[in-house]
């Protein structure tokens, strides 16, 4: 659950927002398996044309470039709620990011009701006519647990993980025993 609050959205929002998200991915890739996500943005109280206006398209492509084969996220739908007649706007640039498959996935709910045929309401927020608890106590636990000791530590290490170059195969091994390095579209024998 996405929800904007700050009325002048900006460039940085979107930077945040990324930013927030992959320690939610590398949260969930060391705590839990997630079978797929169900992203929910309200974009009720926001002009459209602000956020078009500041989205950054390179950055969006590499950001869901990342989330979908960097993190394996298998995204099963986008809701966008809003009653803004821009936001076709909004969502043909966003299908533009996605393959088509997941691109079928985006939806639009000018209501909460509308998005209540869709997702069941133990699951939303209070704040969206659900049973769940408000979206500022859920806030309030990620914060909590992205700031937990043993997260922080995960964090250090990730940031640190690289590869040992020295023990990758190298063009000369393969050379020595296949043949010629590299790959052959087509051959022809004479």
């Amino acid at each position: 659950m996405v929800k904007v609050n700050d009325k002048q959205f900006t460039s940085e929002s979107f930077m945040e927002f990324y930013q927030y998200t992959v320690i939610l991915c590398e949260y969930l890739k060391a705590h839990d398996y997630v079978n797929g996500f169900i992203v929910v943005h309200d974009y009720s109280h926001l002009n459209i044309m602000e956020l078009v206006t500041k989205m950054n398209v390179t950055e969006m492509q590499q950001f869901v470039t990342l989330l979908i084969e960097g993190y394996g996220a298998r995204l099963k739908g986008i809701h966008l709620l809003t009653d803004s007649k821009t936001i076709e706007l909004f969502v043909k640039t966003l299908k533009q990011l996605l393959n088509k498959k997941i691109g079928e996935r985006v939806n639009v709910h000018p209501t909460y009701e509308d998005l209540h045929s869709i997702i069941p309401k133990e699951i939303l927020p209070i704040e969206y006519g659900g049973t769940e608890r408000s979206i500022k106590e859920l806030h309030e636990d990620w914060i909590e647990a992205f700031s937990s000791d043993e997260h922080v530590e995960y964090m250090k290490m990730m940031n640190k993980a690289c590869t040992d170059e020295t023990k990758r195969l190298s063009e000369k091994f393969n050379e020595e025993y296949l043949g010629m390095p590299g790959s052959f579209r087509s051959l022809a024998v004479d």
